[in-house]
């Protein structure tokens, strides 16, 4: 799974504005539209001018451990990742509409399976995302509240929790190994 957010004034406007790839292909194609910079395509193959930066980035906020910029020629238009969660398939996410005209999706990711809500809530009139793990309906796992109920702020709000959830995971799966392969003395 490649992880994209674009440049932006600060990081967190920056992650609101996060993306999900399957491969650094799709990633391209994606930019390439999002800025209409199909005059800049080279070549009977349609080779992309875009490319990673030489330098990688260790971002620690987010858990982003092999970032690069993705470049059009000098010009940086966003920072992507496609190490740190390489191992990590990127779950299909099909998003349903409801009975009360509210958005949900049910998805895997890591032997775990999610169920996520976006509608009206019934007993304070407001709007509300939840999320919750199949296991346990009980407990919401993610909740946000006054949001607008359209696909692209469900998609946004959905993207955000799995590469927070995935990279979480895979650095306490590294924390145990680590813990496990260290000598006893």
């Amino acid at each position: 799974m490649v992880l994209y957010r674009p440049r932006a004034e600060n990081y967190y406007e920056a992650i609101r504005h996060l993306k999900l790839f399957d491969s650094t292909v799709d990633m391209n194609k994606y930019i390439i539209d999002y800025h209409n910079l199909y005059n800049f395509l080279t070549g009977p193959n349609k080779v992309s001018p875009l490319r990673g930066g030489d330098e990688e980035i260790q971002d620690t906020r987010s858990g982003w451990l092999h970032s690069r910029y993705i470049m059009l020629g000098n010009t940086p238009l966003g920072i992507f990742d496609s190490e740190t969660l390489r191992c990590v398939q990127k779950p299909r996410l099909r998003i349903e509409e409801d009975y009360q005209n509210g958005l949900n999706c049910q998805f895997t990711l890591l032997d775990s399976t999610y169920i996520f809500f976006l509608g009206i809530d019934q007993w304070t009139n407001t709007t509300q995302c939840t999320g919750y793990n199949i296991k346990d309906m009980q407990h919401k796992i993610f909740r946000k509240d006054n949001l607008a109920i359209n696909r692209t702020t469900f998609l946004q709000l959905l993207h955000q929790f799995i590469a927070d959830r995935a990279i979480k995971k895979i650095q306490a799966d590294e924390k145990a190994a680590q813990l496990h392969n260290k000598p006893k003395h």
